[in-house]
């Protein structure tokens, strides 16, 4: 039985963890599309280059790909704490 309980609590602290990891990435996506935004502006002005449009594209890529990492990442601990707690069904 202390095995069962040890197990739903790492598994719910998991899934705590997931929950902030996606509330972090939301913010770096935000952040990211600001500095794209930025980046654009300036460009437009003259005072970038098309690399730094780029780069500033390539981060916002990556935190994109960051979120939607730490939404599965977040599916998958939910699921887990379900087998931990027994239930088939979501």
């Amino acid at each position: 039985m202390h095995c069962i309980r040890w197990r739903v609590q790492q598994v719910y602290l998991d899934l705590n963890e997931s929950a902030k990891r996606i509330e972090l990435s939301g913010a770096s996506l935000q952040q990211a599309n600001e500095n794209l935004r930025v980046s654009n502006d300036r460009m437009k002005a003259g005072t970038i280059t098309g690399k730094d449009v780029l780069e500033a594209q390539s981060i916002g890529q990556q935190a994109c790909t960051d979120i939607i990492d730490a939404k599965v990442g977040y599916r998958i601990n939910e699921a887990r704490l379900r087998k931990a707690l027994g239930q088939t069904t979501p």
